[in-house]
């Protein structure tokens, strides 16, 4: 096993996740996920992207640790609090993308069998990608990645 096979073990093992960070490339923009919070905490891992980095980074170990102390994230529901003032949505991400978005997490967990949410943030006028007049920047930097969108 690789040093980074190692470190996402020993993440797993101390904290209960780890968050794999994949730069922007020509194939599309930033982006980054957990592995283990399932495996951990029986939660579906938690998927972001067109973000810097670095901010996907604390914010999804914030989710991790918010998990960790009994919040539950669901498809289909807002929440406050994740990105400053943004009421974020999450969305089950479709299994035809697990390839090409959740690499470490198929080689974690062997198989499809993970559940996994992406945390959708809207744009600066507080509308979603699949809302009517999103803003056309919006869509490039976040692709969504849900078969059906949930609103509640």
């Amino acid at each position: 096993m690789d040093n980074a096979g190692k470190g996402l073990l020993s993440d797993i093992d101390t904290l209960g996740w780890s968050v794999i960070m994949v730069p922007e490339d020509n194939d599309g923009p930033a982006f980054a996920y957990t592995v283990g919070l399932y495996h951990t905490f029986n939660h579906p891992e938690i998927l972001m992207a067109g973000l810097e980095i670095e901010f996907m980074n604390t914010l999804l170990n914030d989710l991790g640790q918010d998990v960790s102390n009994g919040i539950s994230y669901e498809a289909g529901k807002q929440y406050s609090g994740v990105i400053e003032t943004f009421f974020c949505s999450f969305q089950t991400i479709d299994e035809k993308f697990y390839q090409d978005y959740l690499g470490t997490a198929l080689s974690f967990y062997k198989d499809l069998s993970f559940p996994a949410l992406q945390c959708v943030y809207p744009d600066m006028s507080g509308r979603y990608l699949w809302e009517p007049d999103v803003n056309p920047a919006l869509v490039e930097m976040q692709p969504l990645l849900s078969a059906a969108v949930l609103t509640e």
